[in-house]
């Protein structure tokens, strides 16, 4: 299944939450910086995975449905 592209990090960002997007290992200085601060909100980190065309483990658990 694919989903359309959604901004989490903006999303949690509107709820107080403090937001990161992470696509790359160098993203996650958000991460960094969010434990050495005060830590006032929650964090949610939005990790966009690569499009490699799935899990093995789904796409044999699916083989035959369609």
């Amino acid at each position: 299944m694919r989903f359309p592209d959604t901004d989490l990090a903006a999303i949690a960002r509107g709820y107080g939450c403090t937001g990161l997007t992470v696509r790359t290992p160098d993203d996650l200085a958000g991460l960094t910086a969010w434990l050495d601060g005060p830590r006032a909100t929650p964090l949610v980190i939005d990790a966009k995975i690569a499009d490699d065309g799935g899990s093995w483990w789904l796409a044999e658990a699916f083989r035959g449905h369609s």
